[in-house]
């Protein structure tokens, strides 16, 4: 009895190796990496049949002559009931279920941080559909002055000198995380919409204007764990100079169209940290 009950086990779990790891949403070719630290890297293929290694945060390394990001781990393979398992050697995993397609990552400690719910490519644009749970909230997509959470909302992400424009992003960037913890990154330049929960309560929807899909998720459970992941990727910023912490001026106080305006602070013996500003002036 405990041979057969071992044979059972074995024609229902396989067991292997390997650092990527392919699979299909509805005819899509997808491919899926860990490259350490709980970064998970999803990808769809070209036309060709080929996966892009090279995205955003890899052309700025590049440019930058720095070494490029991440690095591929092994990840152990397993399958039951038509669930892959896929756990990295950081801890973390992630479950790939074919019918309905769902893809979870998991924290090193078993939370389910993310789970996307569809990966779909046509007329030149990728589009990704996440789950969002009651209560959840989204934070992220760059800077903003008119709210924090997303929840409700439909947005470009795209850079527009529209600070208080309700649909756009002030200075873009391509990242999201949420309450329910992890984060999510898309790797290119491209414009793209982002949806949280306004077609649908219970889901996010990502569409950037690419053929393919290079896509980040963070696999952690906090905010700071997840931008360090983001900075991992693209690089920290050296600490500012203290006086930057000080007062800011902008374009529209004190006036400087002219010189008195643009000099008043020196004047004051305060010195400010501008922008907008047309520095020939000062």
């Amino acid at each position: 009895m405990r041979l057969l009950a071992v044979l059972f086990v074995l024609a229902l779990t396989r067991l292997q190796a390997a650092e990527v790891h392919p699979f299909d949403v509805n005819g899509v070719s997808c491919c899926l990496v860990n490259e350490g630290d709980a970064v998970w890297r999803v990808r769809t293929a070209a036309t060709d049949g080929s996966f892009a290694e090279v995205g955003a945060v890899q052309a700025l390394a590049r440019w930058m002559d720095e070494p490029m990001p991440g690095h591929r781990t092994p990840l152990t393979r397993s399958e039951a009931a038509g669930v892959v398992t896929l756990r990295a050697k950081d801890g973390t995993r992630t479950e790939i279920r074919r019918k309905p397609f769902s893809l979870s990552f998991f924290a090193a400690d078993g939370t389910c941080v993310k789970r996307l719910t569809g990966i779909a490519a046509s007329g030149g644009r990728v589009r990704t559909e996440g789950a969002l749970a009651d209560g959840e909230h989204v934070m992220g997509l760059g800077q903003r002055l008119d709210g924090l959470d997303l929840r409700g909302r439909k947005l470009a992400v795209c850079t527009t000198d529209g600070y208080n424009d309700s649909s756009s992003s002030y200075m873009a960037i391509p990242f999201f995380l949420t309450s329910a913890g992890g984060g999510v990154f898309a790797n290119g330049y491209e414009f793209a919409t982002a949806d949280f929960g306004v077609v649908r309560p219970d889901r996010w929807v990502l569409e950037q204007w690419r053929e393919t899909l290079d896509l980040y998720v963070f696999a952690v459970r906090t905010p700071a764990e997840s931008v360090m992941r983001l900075t991992g990727l693209s690089g920290r910023p050296s600490v500012p100079e203290r006086w930057s912490a000080g007062p800011v001026i902008c374009r529209y106080s004190p006036d400087l169209s002219v010189l008195e305006g643009a000099t008043s602070g020196d004047r004051r013996g305060v010195r400010f940290l501008g922008y907008g500003v047309n520095y020939e002036l000062l």
